[in-house]
C-alpha cells in the first residue's frame, strides 16, 4: 500500500546559521536536510517558509490518528526551523514514537511506508539533536534512518554532509 502524500526534502535555514563551522571539504552533500509531508498538515507552508502559519496551523485543529505522524513530524521541522527546540524535542520524539509503532503492522504489506516514516523522523530529529550540540546522538539517528532502505535521500546526505562538517567522527561513518 503506497501513501500518496508528496515528501520534499527541505533544509532548515535557521541550520546554517546554528551549524557555524566551516566546512572542510565538498561533498555531493552541501547542507543538512529535513524531510516534511508536502500535501498534508501545512507541508506547502513549511516547504514555503511560512513556518508561523503552519505552527499556527497544526497546532489549531484537531487530526485524524491517522494523520499523527504528518501532523508531529512536519510539526517537528517547523518547530526546529523557528529554533523553538524544547517543544520540537518533544514533537521529533513523538513522531518518531508515532512511526516506529507502526513498522510491524505495515510490514506484512511490502514497502512498508512506516519504514519510509520511522527513517524520515530518525532524520528530522538527527537533526534536532545535531543543531542542539547532541552530535553521536544525531548520527545514530542519520545512521539507523540510512540502514532502513526507505526510499528516501536524506539519510545519506545527511551522514555524508555530517563528514564533512566534523571531519575527525568520519572514520565510523565509513565502517
Amino acid at each position: 500500500m503506497l501513501n500518496p502524500h508528496k515528501i520534499t526534502t527541505r533544509v532548515a535555514a535557521v541550520l546554517s546559521l546554528l551549524l557555524a563551522a566551516p566546512v572542510v571539504s565538498a561533498g555531493p552533500a552541501e547542507h543538512f536536510e529535513m524531510a516534511v509531508i508536502e500535501d498534508i498538515a501545512y507541508g506547502k507552508d513549511i516547504v514555503d517558509g511560512d513556518l508561523d502559519q503552519a505552527i499556527a496551523g497544526i497546532e489549531a485543529r484537531s487530526y485524524s490518528k491517522n494523520e499523527a505522524f504528518a501532523v508531529n513530524n512536519n510539526l517537528c521541522v517547523a518547530l526546529t526551523m523557528k529554533a523553538d527546540f524544547e517543544k520540537a524535542a518533544e514533537v521529533c520524539e513523538t513522531a518518531v514514537e508515532v512511526s516506529k509503532s507502526r513498522l510491524s503492522i505495515e510490514k506484512d504489506f511490502g514497502f512498508s511506508v512506516g519504514t519510509r516514516n520511522y527513517a524520515m523522523a530518525l532524520t528530522n530529529r538527527g537533526v534536532l539533536r545535531l543543531v542542539t550540540g547532541e552530535k553521536e546522538l544525531a548520527k545514530a539517528d542519520f545512521e539507523l534512518a540510512r540502514t532502513m532502505r526507505a526510499g528516501i535521500s536524506a539519510p545519506r546526505n545527511n551522514l555524508e554532509y555530517y563528514a564533512t562538517r566534523f571531519p575527525t567522527q568520519q572514520a565510523s561513518l565509513m565502517n
